[in-house]
């Protein structure tokens, strides 16, 4: 379980270091390949502070939340870059918070 200010608490399936990844692009690419079709939505009015980040709503029953603020996990630095972690929640958590989350356009 993570604890959200915004969300209560939710149910955490998996956690992935964005860095390690390889960022936002190689993610995009991974998911054409497998055909999984997905929206992104941001968690905040103003992407990029206290609480920008990204929800990624794939076709496998798993929802992935990307983040780099407070709202979920604190700020990391390294090297003056922030670390992005990828939350997977789960489908029933993420239809609660769902209506709440700002659309944000993508490819």
């Amino acid at each position: 379980m993570i604890k959200t200010k915004e969300f209560g608490e939710l149910k955490l399936i998996s956690c992935i270091n964005m860095r390690k990844l390889g960022g936002y692009e190689k993610l995009r690419n991974l998911f054409k390949s497998h055909n999984i079709n997905y929206e992104i939505y941001s968690l905040s009015s103003k992407p990029g502070r206290f609480g920008g980040g990204k929800v990624f709503e794939a076709n496998d029953n798993k929802i992935i939340i990307s983040t780099y603020s407070h709202a979920i996990t604190p700020r990391i630095k390294k090297v003056g870059i922030y670390v992005h972690y990828l939350y997977i929640l789960d489908k029933q958590d993420f239809e609660k918070i769902k209506d709440k989350l700002p659309l944000r356009q993508c490819e």
